[in-house]
């Protein structure tokens, strides 16, 4: 296995790392103005539960497809990849867009809107193939948490704030053809970060003589990489059968489904903060105590679902607190999971080693979509209950409990044992109190 030894040089780094910056901004825009509210666009058209786990599912095969760019990345360049492939994602937008305006309803648009939502995943699926290599790349030799922390703090930023004009122009029960106008902000933010992608440095990549499947096969023989895939795959499939099903849980409880635009802000307000604390912690200690920090206080978190208020002001304040804590957790624990990736992955079978990351994550997750949708659908046509509590609610907390499992996982990511474990920050906090 062929070794690259040589490296951007500061001021290549410095401009490549402002360039990502900036077109994770624009994603980030997409992100809060298509990506996040096409499942609210989804329930205005009369989706049930089933196809909203399905939506989840097709999300996460289109994943799959980064198959295709592994072997076209290293003859077209990595941002020039980037690029190509965001862009020829627009297409697929513009017809989201146009059954928006038709106003179309039923089945038909539904199926419409969940298939071509999947193209338009895939494509950027392809596209993101390029994005962590090109952080390897200039992140080199660098603070990545100090890195992560600047980027991290932007994109919620605007997670904060876009959010809140999104909900507060969709309003209480928009028709389908309101989601005109936050659906072309993202196409013209998707338009941008596919011209920004070619500006950013990277490394050639590392010429391979083998097949794509021998290659794969050499990346799976690391042990660093299977075990961080063992994590991915752990987290990824709990928060499919859970996370995907909140909004569901809370609009059946009468919840107007533009609050969950506002939610999403709330929820990048609590993770901007601390976001410099963490990038610190992870720099200094490495990503074990930010992961045990956040984990296990996000599956015990699963338990505020046994308590969730029926209706009203009281569901409002319950589901702002519960998106706010969630966020402040997310974001230490992407601080911590980001460093072990970036330890774990060899930088000469990045593409592979990246994707193979994002062939874990989808598959996890599509599965997780698919049963949780058939096991969420069959709690909501028993709803009952037991002790006088909805079946969806114990369906919900039954499933965050289930992260436990990923944070066992985390104890056999690469450095583990070398890091420092929670009790020791602790100690170190309480020393430093005066008796």
């Amino acid at each position: 296995m062929e070794v690259v030894e040589y490296s951007l040089s500061e001021s290549q780094r410095r401009g490549g790392k402002a360039g990502l910056i900036r077109i994770a901004a624009a994603t980030s825009l997409t992100g809060t103005t298509f990506s996040s509210i096409i499942t609210l666009f989804l329930l205005r058209l009369g989706a049930s539960p089933l196809q909203i786990g399905l939506l989840a599912t097709f999300r996460q095969l289109a994943v799959l497809s980064q198959m295709w760019g592994l072997q076209l990345m290293p003859k077209v360049g990595k941002a020039r990849f980037g690029g190509i492939a965001r862009a020829s994602s627009l297409p697929a937008a513009v017809f989201v867009i146009a059954l928006a305006c038709s106003g179309m309803t039923g089945t038909a648009a539904i199926w419409l809107t969940i298939g071509t939502f999947a193209v338009w995943e895939m494509l950027n699926s392809i596209a993101s193939l390029a994005w962590w290599p090109l952080i390897q790349d200039n992140t080199a030799g660098d603070a990545v948490g100090e890195f992560f922390a600047r980027l991290r703090t932007r994109l919620r930023s605007i997670e904060v704030v876009a959010p809140l004009l999104v909900g507060w122009y969709l309003g209480k029960h928009p028709d389908p053809e309101r989601f005109v106008l936050p659906f072309s902000i993202g196409l013209i933010a998707t338009a941008v970060g596919a011209w920004m992608f070619r500006k950013v440095p990277g490394l050639p990549s590392v010429v391979q003589e083998e097949r794509l499947l021998p290659r794969l096969h050499q990346v799976w023989k690391v042990l660093s990489v299977r075990r961080f895939l063992a994590f991915i795959w752990a987290r990824s499939f709990v928060a499919a059968l859970s996370t995907t099903f909140w909004v569901v849980m809370l609009t059946a409880r009468g919840l107007p489904v533009s609050y969950f635009v506002w939610l999403g802000a709330i929820s990048a307000l609590g993770n901007v903060f601390g976001l410099r604390w963490w990038g610190r912690l992870v720099d200094e200690h490495g990503g074990r105590p930010a992961i045990t920090i956040t984990v296990l206080p996000q599956a015990a978190l699963g338990i505020a679902w046994l308590f969730l208020p029926n209706s009203g002001s009281p569901l409002l304040y319950w589901a702002g607190g519960f998106y706010l804590i969630w966020g402040a957790l997310e974001g230490g624990l992407l601080m911590g999971q980001t460093s072990a990736m970036m330890s774990a992955i060899p930088n000469n079978y990045q593409a592979e080693a990246f994707a193979f990351v994002s062939y874990a994550g989808a598959v996890s997750a599509m599965l997780g979509g698919l049963l949780g949708g058939v096991f969420f659908q069959h709690a909501t046509n028993h709803s009952g209950g037991l002790w006088g509590i909805d079946s969806r609610q114990l369906y919900l907390a039954g499933t965050q409990i289930l992260f436990l499992g990923s944070w066992w996982a985390s104890t056999r990511l690469p450095g583990y044992a070398e890091q420092t474990p929670v009790r020791k920050l602790v100690k170190k906090v309480l020393d430093r109190i005066p008796a």
